[in-house]
């Protein structure tokens, strides 16, 4: 689907992603903002041991730069993510990528592709608290984070994959079944810093 409005049709997160002002009203900007990304598409790569044999991926996403381990990498049409061993993400924003797709781009001998399509809800958090926000629930050094780093890791009681865009950038991927559960934590922790919605995108 390539409509934005169907998409949002078979959001987790429909009828919770209310645009506001929430939490703290002491500051004059809000210390966190949640908005729920929408991706056009969604692949998982597996079986791919060289990064150079992603290249057809990296042009189809408008990405310049060198895939490598524990690494997400931004394009103008979309971002290719480590998301394990041997495993990567093709994450298509402005441009739609199926899974046939990204494996013919792939030269990988023994790859395969996953079409994930609506199985994940994608977050996105930013603002200048949004650091102590996400160490509230994640074991990783947060505040040691580079812009650039992309692992799967923990959230609280929820297992996602955390792409840090750059310096107060993050996107948080998570089984569709718990979107609107890590929404509503995320919202919770967030209450304190005084947080903004913007909506879906």
């Amino acid at each position: 689907m390539n409509d934005t409005a169907d998409r949002r049709g078979l959001s987790a997160l429909e009828g919770h992603v209310e645009p506001g002002r929430y939490g703290a009203s002491d500051t004059e900007v809000p210390g966190v903002v949640l908005d729920e990304i929408l991706p056009r598409s969604l692949v998982q790569l597996n079986g791919v041991s060289d990064p150079g044999s992603l290249a057809g991926v990296l042009s189809r996403l408008g990405i310049a730069g060198t895939p490598k381990p524990r690494l997400g990498l931004a394009g103008e049409s979309g971002d290719l993510l480590w998301t394990g061993a041997d495993q990567w993400w093709a994450v298509g924003r402005e441009r739609e990528m199926s899974a046939a797709d990204a494996l013919g781009l792939c030269e990988a001998e023994d790859a395969t592709a996953l079409d994930l399509g609506h199985s994940r809800t994608a977050v996105r958090v930013s603002g200048p608290m949004a650091r102590d926000l996400l160490a509230k629930g994640c074991p990783l050094d947060v505040d040691g984070l580079e812009a650039g780093y992309c692992a799967p890791t923990r959230l609280g009681p929820f297992s996602v994959v955390l792409h840090c865009r750059a310096e107060s950038f993050f996107d948080l991927y998570v089984f569709r079944s718990f979107g609107l559960a890590m929404w509503e934590w995320l919202a919770d922790e967030a209450a304190e810093f005084g947080y903004e919605v913007r909506g879906s995108s």
